[in-house]
């Protein structure tokens, strides 16, 4: 078994239908004794300041880990994530790519899935019955996601960290099921309704670099109910078609797929605000003024560049959003 790297969400399905292991290098990043060390290596050999810190982090890791083989999203992902792309094969490191269609045209989505299966020599039948065994791991995420806002006993940090990891299930889908088993079983134990008197916040954008967001909203008498692109991450759609399942995933495609997103959990969440992370030198940045004019509830855009915790700065800026419409 090899492990394939991955900084977009992929068919994973495919990987491990190959008998290897996907990675996504994001969480490995992040979840790093100290980041902050990789970006600087990063720095060091050269990428600049004013560069989005997921890129070099992640690029750092790789090396790092000795990774050979990484599936690289070259539609559907930023131009950041192409240059990093350059700077893998310039390291002798093997980059597959992948594409998500930005009409999102079923032909052309099973078009590059074949691709890829061809280059991972596997078969549909062999794609299929891992996607049916990680739905049954999927659908158990979706009860936690629904548990979250419903019986407000699960954290807005607990919920984004088992949303998140499921972009890999940490490489091995049966223990991480195992956990996930164990986490349900727990929560059910515990006193139902402890942050109903919070209120109910969606956490949309990129994934926080930072990893105290969810308690400084939880200070202030928040709890954060919906994570954005965590929960995309999981694929919550219900399809049996895998196609269907990943043209349903919001995060590659054009923003207006997001927004009606967004606006359907915002009335099924009932929340009463909204906090838009934004990353520092991200060209995502710009979705903020899009978002702002679509979106109605009380709204909040955080931005933050590397590994820590917020600065005083955003904590001033959250307390000062919670004071003034709650």
């Amino acid at each position: 078994m090899e492990k394939i790297g991955f900084v977009t969400t992929i068919p994973i399905e495919i990987v491990y239908a190959s008998g290897n292991i996907p990675v996504d290098l994001n969480n490995l990043f992040i979840n790093e004794k100290d980041p902050n060390r990789l970006v600087s290596k990063a720095e060091e050999e050269g990428f600049p300041r004013n560069f989005c810190t997921w890129i070099k982090g992640t690029y750092q890791i790789a090396k790092q880990l000795k990774i050979r083989k990484i599936i690289t999203v070259r539609e559907g992902e930023c131009t950041n994530s192409e240059k990093q792309a350059e700077m893998f094969h310039y390291n002798n490191i093997s980059c597959i790519t992948f594409s998500y269609p930005h009409t999102r045209n079923t032909v052309q989505l099973k078009n590059e899935f074949e691709r890829l299966m061809r280059e991972f020599h596997v078969s549909w039948d062999a794609v299929e019955k891992i996607k049916n065994r990680l739905s049954s791991i999927r659908k158990k995420l979706c009860d936690l996601d629904e548990r979250t806002y419903t019986k407000h006993t699960i954290t807005g940090f607990e919920n984004y960290a088992w949303l998140i990891s499921s972009t890999d299930f940490n490489g091995d889908p049966d223990a991480y099921e195992e956990r996930l088993d164990i986490f349900l079983s727990e929560v059910k134990t515990r006193d139902v309704d402890i942050y109903t008197s919070h209120k109910k916040i969606g956490l949309i954008g990129i994934p926080p670099i930072v990893n105290n967001i969810f308690s400084e909203i939880e200070k202030l008498n928040g709890i954060v109910v919906y994570n954005e692109f965590p929960r995309q991450f999981s694929m919550p759609s219900s399809s049996d078609d895998i196609i269907e399942q990943y043209r349903n995933f919001t995060y590659p495609y054009d923003i207006t797929y997001r927004i009606e997103d967004i606006h359907n959990e915002i009335k099924k969440r009932k929340l009463d605000g909204i906090i838009h992370y934004v990353q520092s030198f991200c060209p995502r940045q710009v979705d903020d003024m899009i978002l702002r004019k679509k979106i109605t509830i009380p709204y909040l855009t955080i931005e933050c560049d590397k590994p820590g915790t917020l600065d005083e700065r955003n904590v001033t800026r959250l307390e000062a959003f919670f004071e003034r419409w709650y």
